[in-house]
């Protein structure tokens, strides 16, 4: 299996548990396979030293330099809670930055920093590196929320498998964990699609949304006894399913199961549930989260 998981503190008030958390992460990323770029002036965490804000940055690649991506570590402006940024493109210029059809930069984990309970004890995060599908998901805390998730999901063809048309990027908010912003970038034409702000990747028939007038509630996908999976969708501008992703209802999936369904082609896939920073319907309400999330592939 290409996962990976693992414990981490994600109090950051001293410049041990800084290093200790994003070394992990470090480590993660070698530990599935990605390969970190010979890019000058990337973190060393060893010596690394705590700011407010980016501290500093690493650039990693698949292994079949299809995709690279950095990825700058730091602090809220207060100092208290982590941050990350991601960008994702086709190559590195040697010197820390992203070259080629690439994603807006933008904050994957972290709010305004704001110190929890859970921040006192060691927490549990996920990596799956698969067929050039890279998804983390960070240090879950006791509330269902961890504190930031991305994902790299590229095209495929009709029977599951990956193809060179793009990738879609899937971030977190980072005002708003219990959001995603989605982004599809067509390395064919060289075009990156606007960023959707509005988390319009899936579509839960009869709607998900808890309370809501217009759209009745799903209580149940229960089909003789089998729940069911509902696909994501990217453009590029044309439709693709993206395989990697699907959604679930709260009520019948519980945080981190592992099960088997076929979004794509004829061939059973695992995918693993996540927390509720991960919302699972086209809309973008703060209800929305409450009723579905996302998981992503866990093989």
């Amino acid at each position: 299996m290409a996962v990976h998981s693992w414990l981490s503190l994600h109090n950051l008030t001293t410049d041990a548990n800084f290093r200790a958390w994003g070394s992990a992460i470090s480590s993660a990323f070698a530990t599935l396979g990605l390969v970190k770029t010979a890019d000058t002036g990337q973190i060393n965490w060893t010596t690394v030293v705590r700011v407010n804000n980016v501290i500093g940055y690493e650039i990693w690649r698949y292994p079949d330099s299809s995709v690279f991506f950095k990825i700058e570590y730091g602090l809220s402006t207060n100092g208290s809670g982590a941050r990350i940024w991601l960008t994702v493109g086709q190559g590195s210029n040697g010197s820390g930055t992203i070259t080629g059809t690439q994603s807006t930069r933008a904050i994957c984990v972290g709010g305004n920093g704001t110190q929890t309970a859970d921040d006192t004890i060691t927490t549990l995060s996920w990596m799956c590196f698969k067929d050039n599908f890279l998804g983390l998901s960070l240090n879950r805390q006791t509330t269902n929320l961890s504190i930031g998730f991305f994902c790299i999901a590229p095209t495929t063809n009709n029977s599951g498998a990956v193809n060179s048309i793009g990738v879609t990027v899937y971030k977190a908010s980072g005002s708003n964990r219990a959001s995603l912003h989605v982004q599809a970038l067509n390395f064919q034409t060289g075009v990156a699609l606007p960023v959707n702000t509005n988390g319009a990747y899936c579509l839960i028939p009869q709607g998900s949304v808890l309370g809501s007038p217009d759209n009745n509630t799903q209580a149940s996908s229960l089909t003789n006894g089998d729940f069911q999976c509902y696909a994501h969708w990217t453009a590029m501008p044309r439709v693709y399913p993206v395989m990697q992703m699907c959604s679930v209802l709260n009520s019948e999936v519980p945080i981190g199961s592992v099960f088997q369904t076929t979004i794509v082609g004829s061939q059973p896939r695992s995918y693993m549930a996540l927390d509720d920073v991960c919302p699972g319907t086209f809309q973008n309400t703060t209800l929305n989260y409450l009723s579905s999330r996302c998981a992503m592939l866990w093989e």
